[in-house]
Formats: structure tokens, C-alpha cells, sequence
């Protein structure tokens, strides 16, 4: 009895990789999530996250021709989310996205949102292991994300993954008379450095 409920809670955490017609559903959560705000009144996903804007033609557009793009194309980018129950809305989501120019393709950014009713219950964790492998396959070297520095819970969650900090910008945001810090944090994929990497210039 124990292990099938075990079976079933690891179904509901299972993550997918959605497709053109799961955009709806997609648009619907970051909806849900764009409106939650953190402990101290803010919004987990500020507006130039474009969250909000989910529901617009242009920005629909753009991400279904991303999600046809491969990993070997710049602007190329891949979304898991999970759902509640397994079958029913999205409940959390992962955006694995592409960089612009063609010398960076050995990186990607990652994007995680997860609805705060169903966080602590290792939604997040299965989605970034999820994009990790995915990446390990496509052959990325790192995966690259940003952090508000007041987010306790998403920075012990992406340290025990093994994202390590490489950058901190503070003052980076302002919003209702408050300063955020960003944390820059990167997972290495590839623990070997090409041939031919130009020496680290210090002054």
C-alpha cells in the first residue's frame, strides 16, 4: 500500500515537455503565478518577467517558433511543466531557453516557476533535473540562472542541485520602495574546457 502511494506521488511530479497545444494551459499558470507575491509583498515573478502578458498573440508566437527551434539554433528554447495530479492544470514549469549569438550555444538559461500552493513538495527539484538531463544530452556545458538573493528556499533548492554562485548584483531591481539583489548562479555540465580557451587576463 505504501509503495503504490509512493508510485502515485511520483506520477504527479512527473514533469513534460509540453508542444504547441499545452500553450493555453501554460499561459493560464504563469497567469496564476504572475498575480502571487512572497513574504514581503512582492511579486515572485516581477513584470519584465512578461508573465503577465502571457495571453498575447506576439509573445505566443515567439515561443511556439522557439519550441521549434533545436538546441543548435540560437533563441532555441524547451518548457516542462508539471501538472496537478498529473493530468490537471500546471502547476509548475520550467523554461529552458537558448542564448542569441552562436558562440554561446554551449550555454542556456533556466527559468523555474512553481505556484505557491504546491512548492516543498519536489515539483521544483523534478523539473530541474529534468532540463539538467536534457541539457547533458544536447551536449550544453551550463545552464545559467538569476535568483532574487532574499529567495532563501530557490537558492538552498538550486545549491542542492549543485548551481554554484558566480555573480551578485545588488540594488539590480526596485520595486515599492525596496532594493533586490540578483544572484547569478551556473550548473556545470561539461567539466572539460576546450581546446584553445583564451588564459584569464588579471590586472
Amino acid at each position: 500500500m505504501l509503495q503504490s502511494k509512493r508510485s502515485a506521488k511520483d506520477r504527479d511530479v512527473t514533469p513534460e515537455l509540453l508542444g504547441p497545444s499545452d500553450y493555453q494551459a501554460l499561459a493560464e499558470h504563469l497567469s496564476r503565478q504572475s498575480a502571487e507575491s512572497d513574504r514581503f509583498g512582492l511579486a515572485d515573478h516581477l513584470p519584465f518577467s512578461g508573465a503577465a502578458d502571457a495571453q498575447d498573440p506576439a509573445l505566443r508566437a515567439r515561443r511556439l517558433s522557439q519550441w521549434a527551434r533545436g538546441p543548435n539554433e540560437p533563441g532555441w528554447q524547451r518548457t516542462w511543466a508539471v501538472r496537478n495530479g498529473g493530468v490537471g492544470p500546471i502547476v509548475g514549469h520550467l523554461d529552458l531557453t537558448g542564448p542569441e549569438f552562436k558562440a554561446e550555444l554551449h550555454r542556456a538559461r533556466v527559468i523555474l516557476g512553481v505556484e505557491a500552493a504546491y512548492r516543498r513538495r519536489g515539483v521544483g527539484e523534478r523539473l530541474l533535473r529534468e532540463a539538467i538531463a536534457f541539457a547533458r544530452d544536447a551536449g550544453l556545458a551550463w545552464l545559467d540562472l538569476w535568483v532574487f538573493a532574499h529567495n532563501a528556499p530557490a537558492l538552498a533548492l538550486y545549491r542542492k542541485i549543485g548551481f554554484v554562485e558566480i555573480g551578485r548584483f545588488p540594488d539590480q531591481f526596485r520595486t515599492r520602495q525596496m532594493s533586490i539583489d540578483d544572484i547569478a548562479m551556473a550548473f556545470r555540465l561539461d567539466p572539460h574546457l576546450p581546446h584553445g580557451v583564451f588564459p584569464t587576463v588579471s590586472r
